[in-house]
Protein backbone atom coordinates (compact mmCIF):
# COMPACT_ATOMS: atom_id res chain seq x y z
CA UNK A 1 0.00 0.00 0.00
CA UNK A 2 3.19 2.24 0.66
CA UNK A 3 4.26 1.69 -2.64
CA UNK A 4 1.10 2.71 -4.52
CA UNK A 5 0.40 5.70 -2.43
CA UNK A 6 4.08 6.43 -3.12
CA UNK A 7 3.70 5.61 -7.11
CA UNK A 8 0.69 8.14 -7.13
CA UNK A 9 2.13 10.52 -5.27
CA UNK A 10 5.57 10.85 -7.26
CA UNK A 11 3.34 10.98 -10.70
CA UNK A 12 0.66 13.73 -9.64
CA UNK A 13 4.37 15.99 -8.68
CA UNK A 14 5.16 15.09 -12.30
CA UNK A 15 1.77 16.08 -13.13
CA UNK A 16 1.80 19.18 -11.20
CA UNK A 17 5.27 20.03 -12.91
CA UNK A 18 4.16 20.11 -16.33
CA UNK A 19 1.39 22.09 -15.53
CA UNK A 20 3.71 25.00 -14.26
CA UNK A 21 5.54 24.76 -17.36
CA UNK A 22 2.74 24.29 -19.84
CA UNK A 23 2.51 28.07 -20.19
CA UNK A 24 6.24 28.80 -20.54
CA UNK A 25 6.33 26.12 -23.38
CA UNK A 26 2.70 26.49 -25.15
CA UNK A 27 3.92 29.43 -27.46
CA UNK A 28 6.47 27.06 -29.09
CA UNK A 29 3.09 23.72 -29.22
CA UNK A 30 5.34 21.87 -27.25
CA UNK A 31 2.33 21.05 -24.55
CA UNK A 32 1.91 17.33 -26.09
CA UNK A 33 5.73 16.39 -25.43
CA UNK A 34 5.92 17.86 -21.89
CA UNK A 35 2.31 15.76 -20.84
CA UNK A 36 4.57 12.83 -23.08
CA UNK A 37 7.81 13.39 -20.30
CA UNK A 38 5.99 13.28 -17.41
CA UNK A 39 4.22 10.23 -18.17
CA UNK A 40 7.15 8.17 -18.81
CA UNK A 41 8.96 9.69 -15.82
CA UNK A 42 6.09 8.69 -13.91
CA UNK A 43 7.06 5.31 -15.32
CA UNK A 44 10.59 4.68 -15.19
CA UNK A 45 11.43 6.15 -11.91
CA UNK A 46 9.63 3.56 -9.69
CA UNK A 47 11.28 0.41 -11.12
CA UNK A 48 14.21 2.17 -11.48
CA UNK A 49 14.33 3.83 -8.01
CA UNK A 50 13.02 0.38 -6.35
CA UNK A 51 16.07 -1.11 -7.85
CA UNK A 52 19.41 1.08 -6.61
CA UNK A 53 17.14 3.83 -4.59
CA UNK A 54 15.04 2.71 -1.76
CA UNK A 55 14.57 2.88 1.92
CA UNK A 56 13.34 0.05 3.74
CA UNK A 57 10.11 0.70 5.92
CA UNK A 58 9.59 -0.81 9.43
CA UNK A 59 6.67 -2.66 11.08
CA UNK A 60 4.70 0.37 11.77
CA UNK A 61 3.64 0.60 8.31
CA UNK A 62 2.15 -3.18 8.51
CA UNK A 63 -1.71 -2.44 8.79
CA UNK A 64 -0.99 -0.68 5.88
CA UNK A 65 0.61 -3.25 3.94
CA UNK A 66 -2.04 -5.53 4.94
CA UNK A 67 -3.97 -4.23 2.43
CA UNK A 68 -1.56 -5.38 -0.92
CA UNK A 69 -3.01 -8.53 -0.92
CA UNK A 70 -6.66 -7.18 -2.19
CA UNK A 71 -5.14 -4.22 -3.90
CA UNK A 72 -2.98 -6.86 -6.21
CA UNK A 73 -5.98 -8.87 -6.80
CA UNK A 74 -8.01 -5.95 -7.98
CA UNK A 75 -4.95 -4.53 -10.04
CA UNK A 76 -5.59 -7.98 -11.93
CA UNK A 77 -9.15 -7.61 -12.73
CA UNK A 78 -8.75 -3.81 -13.38
CA UNK A 79 -6.01 -4.55 -16.10
CA UNK A 80 -7.66 -7.29 -17.77
CA UNK A 81 -11.03 -5.58 -17.92
CA UNK A 82 -9.04 -2.81 -19.36
CA UNK A 83 -7.87 -4.92 -22.32
CA UNK A 84 -10.52 -6.49 -23.00
CA UNK A 85 -12.73 -3.09 -23.26
CA UNK A 86 -9.74 -1.49 -25.50
CA UNK A 87 -9.67 -4.45 -27.90
CA UNK A 88 -13.52 -4.43 -28.36
CA UNK A 89 -13.30 -0.89 -28.89
CA UNK A 90 -10.94 -0.81 -31.29
CA UNK A 91 -12.46 -3.58 -33.13
CA UNK A 92 -15.73 -1.87 -33.23
CA UNK A 93 -13.89 0.95 -34.70
CA UNK A 94 -12.21 -1.17 -37.13
CA UNK A 95 -15.67 -2.39 -38.37
CA UNK A 96 -17.09 0.58 -38.27
CA UNK A 97 -14.36 2.35 -40.93
CA UNK A 98 -14.62 -1.05 -43.12
CA UNK A 99 -18.18 -0.20 -43.59
CA UNK A 100 -17.68 3.10 -44.41
CA UNK A 101 -15.57 2.00 -46.96
CA UNK A 102 -17.29 -0.27 -48.62
CA UNK A 103 -20.59 1.79 -48.35
CA UNK A 104 -18.57 5.33 -50.05
CA UNK A 105 -20.71 7.54 -48.71
CA UNK A 106 -19.39 10.27 -50.31
CA UNK A 107 -16.27 11.62 -52.28
CA UNK A 108 -12.70 10.10 -51.05
CA UNK A 109 -10.80 13.69 -51.22
CA UNK A 110 -12.47 15.87 -49.13
CA UNK A 111 -10.75 19.44 -49.81
CA UNK A 112 -7.39 18.11 -51.14
CA UNK A 113 -7.29 15.16 -47.98
CA UNK A 114 -8.16 11.86 -48.54
CA UNK A 115 -10.93 10.52 -46.07
CA UNK A 116 -13.25 8.12 -45.59
CA UNK A 117 -16.37 9.36 -44.72
CA UNK A 118 -18.82 7.85 -42.49
CA UNK A 119 -22.61 8.04 -41.59
CA UNK A 120 -22.17 9.46 -38.03
CA UNK A 121 -18.58 8.71 -36.98
CA UNK A 122 -15.96 11.39 -36.19
CA UNK A 123 -14.68 13.68 -37.02
CA UNK A 124 -11.43 11.76 -36.08
CA UNK A 125 -8.87 10.10 -37.11
CA UNK A 126 -8.35 6.33 -36.87
CA UNK A 127 -5.91 3.90 -37.38
CA UNK A 128 -2.49 2.84 -35.66
CA UNK A 129 0.10 1.88 -38.42
CA UNK A 130 -2.14 3.80 -41.17
CA UNK A 131 -4.78 6.63 -39.85
CA UNK A 132 -7.41 7.58 -41.71
CA UNK A 133 -9.33 10.71 -41.64
CA UNK A 134 -12.90 10.28 -41.01
CA UNK A 135 -15.71 12.71 -41.81
CA UNK A 136 -18.68 12.73 -41.01
CA UNK A 137 -21.76 12.85 -44.25
CA UNK A 138 -23.10 15.60 -41.94
CA UNK A 139 -20.32 17.79 -42.16
CA UNK A 140 -20.06 17.37 -46.29
CA UNK A 141 -23.04 20.08 -46.02
CA UNK A 142 -21.54 22.73 -44.51
CA UNK A 143 -19.92 25.48 -45.53
CA UNK A 144 -16.50 25.27 -47.60
CA UNK A 145 -14.63 27.36 -44.86
CA UNK A 146 -16.05 25.60 -41.92
CA UNK A 147 -15.28 21.92 -43.61
CA UNK A 148 -11.92 23.29 -44.60
CA UNK A 149 -11.68 23.59 -40.50
CA UNK A 150 -12.56 19.97 -39.55
CA UNK A 151 -10.64 18.27 -42.57
CA UNK A 152 -7.42 20.40 -41.66
CA UNK A 153 -7.86 19.97 -38.13
CA UNK A 154 -8.05 15.36 -38.52
CA UNK A 155 -5.23 15.74 -41.18
CA UNK A 156 -3.09 17.81 -38.87
CA UNK A 157 -3.72 15.01 -35.98
CA UNK A 158 -2.83 12.20 -38.91
CA UNK A 159 0.40 14.05 -39.94
CA UNK A 160 1.48 14.61 -36.10
CA UNK A 161 0.14 10.86 -35.72
CA UNK A 162 -1.34 12.23 -32.36
CA UNK A 163 -3.97 8.99 -32.40
CA UNK A 164 -0.73 6.69 -32.22
CA UNK A 165 0.88 8.97 -29.30
CA UNK A 166 -2.36 9.09 -27.67
CA UNK A 167 -2.54 5.21 -27.85
CA UNK A 168 0.94 4.49 -26.54
CA UNK A 169 0.42 7.10 -23.79
CA UNK A 170 -2.60 5.16 -22.74
CA UNK A 171 -0.98 1.98 -21.98
CA UNK A 172 0.15 2.57 -19.07
CA UNK A 173 -3.18 2.59 -17.65
CA UNK A 174 -3.84 -0.64 -18.72
CA UNK A 175 -0.12 -1.54 -16.28
CA UNK A 176 -1.38 0.62 -13.52
CA UNK A 177 -4.50 1.27 -13.44
CA UNK A 178 -4.86 2.04 -9.83
CA UNK A 179 -2.85 5.41 -10.45
CA UNK A 180 -5.59 8.12 -10.23
CA UNK A 181 -2.64 10.72 -11.08
CA UNK A 182 -1.94 8.53 -14.10
CA UNK A 183 -5.39 8.63 -16.07
CA UNK A 184 -5.15 12.32 -14.82
CA UNK A 185 -2.10 13.10 -16.76
CA UNK A 186 -3.52 11.29 -19.58
CA UNK A 187 -6.54 13.58 -19.93
CA UNK A 188 -4.14 16.91 -19.72
CA UNK A 189 -2.14 15.29 -22.61
CA UNK A 190 -5.41 14.71 -25.00
CA UNK A 191 -5.79 17.60 -23.88
CA UNK A 192 -2.74 18.90 -24.56
CA UNK A 193 -2.54 17.20 -28.20
CA UNK A 194 -6.00 18.99 -29.24
CA UNK A 195 -4.36 22.44 -27.66
CA UNK A 196 -1.52 22.33 -29.87
CA UNK A 197 -3.75 20.83 -33.21
CA UNK A 198 -5.93 24.12 -32.70
CA UNK A 199 -2.88 26.18 -32.98
CA UNK A 200 -1.79 24.53 -35.77
CA UNK A 201 -4.87 24.81 -37.82
CA UNK A 202 -5.17 28.51 -37.05
CA UNK A 203 -1.64 29.28 -38.26
CA UNK A 204 -2.02 27.61 -40.99
CA UNK A 205 -6.05 28.74 -41.85
CA UNK A 206 -6.09 31.50 -39.57
CA UNK A 207 -9.80 33.15 -37.70
CA UNK A 208 -9.47 31.68 -34.28
CA UNK A 209 -13.08 32.98 -33.05
CA UNK A 210 -14.60 31.48 -36.45
CA UNK A 211 -12.41 28.12 -35.75
CA UNK A 212 -13.51 28.46 -31.97
CA UNK A 213 -17.32 29.02 -32.81
CA UNK A 214 -17.17 25.72 -34.94
CA UNK A 215 -15.71 23.46 -32.03
CA UNK A 216 -18.65 24.53 -30.97
CA UNK A 217 -20.83 23.62 -33.27
CA UNK A 218 -18.89 20.36 -33.63
CA UNK A 219 -18.95 19.13 -30.27
CA UNK A 220 -22.67 19.54 -30.34
CA UNK A 221 -23.33 17.55 -34.22
CA UNK A 222 -20.64 15.14 -32.54
CA UNK A 223 -22.65 14.07 -29.36
CA UNK A 224 -25.63 12.98 -31.55
CA UNK A 225 -23.38 9.86 -33.33
CA UNK A 226 -20.46 6.89 -32.04
CA UNK A 227 -17.67 8.59 -29.82
CA UNK A 228 -14.33 8.06 -31.36
CA UNK A 229 -10.79 8.42 -29.22
CA UNK A 230 -13.27 10.21 -26.31
CA UNK A 231 -10.10 11.81 -25.03
CA UNK A 232 -9.85 14.26 -27.92
CA UNK A 233 -13.00 15.72 -26.71
CA UNK A 234 -12.19 15.63 -22.81
CA UNK A 235 -15.63 17.03 -22.26
CA UNK A 236 -16.89 20.47 -21.56
CA UNK A 237 -13.98 21.73 -19.34
CA UNK A 238 -11.84 20.60 -22.10
CA UNK A 239 -13.71 22.23 -24.54
CA UNK A 240 -13.80 25.34 -22.76
CA UNK A 241 -10.14 25.82 -22.20
CA UNK A 242 -9.79 24.66 -25.78
CA UNK A 243 -12.01 27.86 -26.48
CA UNK A 244 -10.09 30.05 -24.50
CA UNK A 245 -6.76 29.60 -25.61
CA UNK A 246 -8.21 30.02 -28.91
CA UNK A 247 -10.41 33.14 -28.36
CA UNK A 248 -8.37 35.08 -25.23
CA UNK A 249 -4.94 33.39 -24.33
CA UNK A 250 -3.70 34.13 -21.37
CA UNK A 251 -0.57 36.30 -21.17
CA UNK A 252 1.86 35.56 -18.40
CA UNK A 253 4.82 37.69 -17.66
CA UNK A 254 8.01 37.33 -18.00
CA UNK A 255 8.81 37.20 -14.18
CA UNK A 256 5.84 34.61 -13.92
CA UNK A 257 7.57 32.42 -16.38
CA UNK A 258 11.20 32.41 -14.44
CA UNK A 259 8.90 31.74 -11.54
CA UNK A 260 7.51 28.77 -12.88
CA UNK A 261 10.47 27.45 -14.39
CA UNK A 262 12.53 27.58 -10.56
CA UNK A 263 8.95 26.23 -9.32
CA UNK A 264 9.08 23.40 -11.44
CA UNK A 265 12.91 22.15 -11.14
CA UNK A 266 12.57 22.46 -7.22
CA UNK A 267 9.18 20.22 -7.53
CA UNK A 268 11.78 17.91 -9.73
CA UNK A 269 14.48 17.78 -7.34
CA UNK A 270 12.13 16.99 -4.63
CA UNK A 271 10.70 14.05 -6.64
CA UNK A 272 14.21 12.89 -8.04
CA UNK A 273 15.01 12.85 -4.33
CA UNK A 274 12.55 10.92 -2.14
CA UNK A 275 13.21 7.41 -2.35
CA UNK A 276 11.13 4.56 -3.40
CA UNK A 277 9.94 2.40 -0.56
CA UNK A 278 10.38 -1.25 -0.15
CA UNK A 279 9.30 -3.45 2.71
CA UNK A 280 11.76 -5.26 5.02
CA UNK A 281 14.57 -3.78 2.24
CA UNK A 282 17.86 -3.80 3.93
Amino acid sequence: MVCFLYVIALTATLGLIATLLEPVLAPRGARRWLWCGASALAMVIPPVYQAGHRVAIDGRFAPITSYDTVLVALWSKAMLGLVLWGAASALLVAIAVRRARKQRNGPDVVDGVTVVVTEKLGPATAGFWRARVLIPHWALALPRRERNYIVQHEEEHRKAHDGRMLFLASLPLVVVPWNIAMWWLVRRLALAIEMDCDQRVVSTLGEPRRYASLLLDVAQAGGRGPRLQPGFMGGAVALEQRLRALVKPTSYSRTWRYLAIVAAMLLLCLALSVPHPVLGAH
